[in-house]
Formats: C-alpha cells, structure tokens, sequence
C-alpha cells in the first residue's frame, strides 16, 4: 500500500513539474548510471600538509617537531613550521601533560603523530591523550 501511494505521490509531483516547466510531451526517463566509482584509499601515513584534507579521519601524521609550547593548561608541539605558520599541530591538554615527561626533547625530531585529525580555528590538529600516540622516528639530538 506504501509503495503505491509513494507511486502515485511521484506521479502527481512530476505532471506539477511538466505544467510549471510547461513540457510537452513524455517525460525522459533518466539514463541507468553504469559508472562504477571506487572508494578512494586512504593512506595511513600523511604529511604535515596533507592533514587538512582527512578531517574526522584516524590516521598518522608524520614531520618534524619545529616548536614546542608548554602553558599551564595546554601545550602545543608544531610540526615543520614554529608558531601560527605550522601546518599541524598536536596538542596536549593538562589532564595529560604528565603522561608525557619532558616534551621539549621533541623539539627537532622526526616524529609520527596518531590519533583522529580535527580542525581548530582553520588548521589540522591531533589531541594527544596517550604516548602511543607519538612516536619518535630519528635518534636523540
């Protein structure tokens, strides 16, 4: 019964459309799309400047650790650039700064960065809420 009514409902609103359109004539069916898309692939490693294409997306952002800003209730590592020119940053919040250690040992490092990519004030950010979630891939300086 439903689908009868949604048939009869689609009919009526497409003889409203062919009079406001004033269409004579039958009404083309549309063409069967036969375009098969496929799923892009997200990468698991992505640079800096990549990030803010994968917004709500979990995924490890690698590059290295330009600046690190530690205020009492929030800290701030900027990869590749130092300041507002960073093209990423990761933040840590006071709850979990003690969790980390010394966090300016980062500075100069290559480092991978994990967790879901949001976007704060226009810019790509991780918050980081575990170590695990920062790997240092080059030696100590």
């Amino acid at each position: 019964m439903a689908e009868k009514q949604g048939a009869l409902a689609a009919y009526r609103l497409a003889d409203d459309i062919q009079k406001y359109l004033k269409f004579t004539g039958p009404v083309p069916l549309l063409l069967v799309n036969k375009i098969k898309t496929v799923p892009a692939v997200v990468p698991k490693k992505i640079g800096t400047a990549q990030a803010s294409q994968y917004y709500d997306q979990a995924l490890t952002v690698t590059g290295k650790v330009a600046q690190v800003t530690v205020r009492p209730t929030i800290t701030f590592i900027n990869l590749d650039q130092p300041g507002t020119s960073s093209p990423f940053t990761a933040v840590i919040f006071k709850e979990n700064i003690s969790l980390f250690g010394d966090v300016q040992k980062l500075k100069g490092q290559d480092v991978e960065i994990s967790g879901t990519i949001t976007e704060y004030h226009d810019k790509p950010q991780i918050v980081l809420e575990s170590t695990n979630q920062v790997k240092v891939v080059t030696g100590s300086k």
